[in-house]
């Protein structure tokens, strides 16, 4: 296992959430989207990271201005703000 198999992911200085409701989630549901995020985007599975980004936005209820891999990505980082700094 290594840092990049773990739910942090490196948050740039000043960085400012987009979506709060991020945390609905809890962290073992968050490492999972986590996990299957890195793994569709080194496999190139667009259908995951789509089916990632329509349950995501239904559990909490937003509707993004960001591309389904924009969203997942920026709702990866916001939880990991929102965990850190809480």
């Amino acid at each position: 296992m290594s840092i990049n198999d773990t739910l942090l992911k490196e948050i740039p200085e000043g960085y400012t959430p987009t979506y709060s409701q991020v945390t609905v989630f809890k962290d073992d549901e968050m490492q999972l989207i986590k996990n299957l995020y890195d793994q569709a985007i080194y496999k190139d599975q667009h259908n995951i990271i789509l089916s990632l980004y329509n349950r995501m936005v239904k559990v909490m209820e937003v509707e993004p201005n960001q591309k389904p891999i924009e969203f997942v990505d920026t709702a990866i980082k916001d939880y990991n703000y929102y965990t850190q700094n809480m």
